[in-house]
């Protein structure tokens, strides 16, 4: 029988996640853990499989699970939690077929390999270098602060069309609104500022691309309202989507990716 600490944030888990993950995946690669109430899959195909059987494994999570936040909240705070809870589930990642497929189609063009390598490689590349040549005449640069934290910043929000002197505001809302994936039991309060603030800002920029669309992913939002694809809340919902996505993933890839550098050299 299978024993390991099932706490998925402890110790354990967090300072050597690959030995943690690769006995899961080894002893018990579909593993019921009882203290998350949850199911870990970390066998590829496994994983393939629960993505294509939504009736089973569904994204509609927010919509669908009756239980309670957890971890526990303060109980002031469960009228933000419905509110919060409402509004991101407009994320067509949190949603099933047919929305999901409805609201994929309008940016799906931009998401391939084509696009990518034209129009997306030049962009990172080219803020890379602003980011590297702020730092050059120093000789030296904090990894994290100085590079991973401004990158993905910098790079969605050009890509969405937002202006450049923007990008600290939305740096700050941003990391607001990933405390939902914190333990502190006020954690609703910053991600409500950050929905209700972020929700309005792109506003404006989303009637401008209905009339003027230029080449970014704020006009291809638009263009699906336009065309009766997304509603306006579901623009300004995957437009904030698109804003933080990016930020958390990018960050600690660079940041491990660093580590193990420093670690490993001969690799």
């Amino acid at each position: 029988m299978l024993t390991i600490n099932e706490d998925l944030l402890g110790p354990e888990a967090i300072e050597d996640p690959y030995t943690y993950y690769g006995r899961l995946r080894e002893e018990d690669p579909i593993h019921w853990n009882p203290l998350y109430e949850t199911w870990v899959m970390t066998r590829y195909d496994d994983v393939v499989w629960c993505l294509r059987h939504p009736e089973v494994f569904s994204s509609e999570i927010f919509l669908r699970d009756a239980r309670p936040p957890f971890p526990p909240i303060l109980d002031t705070d469960h009228a933000l939690y419905e509110f919060n809870k409402q509004y991101l589930s407009q994320w067509f990642i949190r949603r099933d077929t047919p929305d999901h497929l409805r609201m994929r189609r309008v940016v799906h063009p931009y998401f391939n390999p084509k696009y990518i390598e034209g129009r997306f490689r030049t962009l990172v590349r080219e803020v890379i270098h602003d980011l590297l040549a702020e730092v050059e005449a120093r000789g030296h640069m904090d990894v994290l602060q100085d590079f991973a934290a401004p990158l993905p910043v910098l790079v969605i929000a050009q890509w969405l069309g937002l202006p450049q002197q923007d990008r600290q505001f939305i740096r700050q809302l941003s990391r607001h609104l990933l405390a939902l994936d914190q333990e502190n039991p006020d954690r609703n309060q910053a991600v409500h500022t950050a929905i209700s603030t972020l929700v309005e800002y792109p506003n404006p920029f989303v009637e401008e691309r209905l009339t003027t669309p230029q080449d970014d992913l704020l006009s291809a939002l638009a263009a699906g309202e336009k065309q009766g694809s997304l509603s306006r809340d579901e623009v300004l919902g995957n437009a904030l989507l698109l804003l933080v996505a990016g930020h958390q993933t990018t960050i600690n890839l660079i940041g491990n990716g660093t580590l193990a550098l420093l670690r490993h050299p001969d690799h």
